[in-house]
């Protein structure tokens, strides 16, 4: 299982507690890359995801980006670390 969370923030214009939280896991040495969209809201401040066995003990890479709830809004993917 890999967990992704985030910490609460004010809201404005760009950020929404409604907006829906996007994760990609990517690895290098599988050539794989798994796509979760609007997996979650950002009011949930976290997201766990299962993996596949054959993923335990591989170098993966992680990102996340937000967007608004009607999906005009797309913020920039963001690099959160390598398990």
């Amino acid at each position: 299982t890999v967990t992704f969370s985030w910490l609460p923030q004010a809201e404005n214009q760009f950020n929404r507690r409604s907006d829906k939280a996007s994760f990609l896991i990517y690895s290098e040495g599988l050539a794989l890359s798994i796509c979760l969209r609007n997996k979650a809201q950002r009011a949930d401040l976290s997201s766990s995801i299962e993996l596949d066995e054959h993923l335990i003990g591989k170098s993966l890479h992680c990102y996340m980006s937000f967007e608004s709830a009607d999906g005009k809004l797309v913020g920039d993917s963001r690099y959160v670390g390598i398990l």
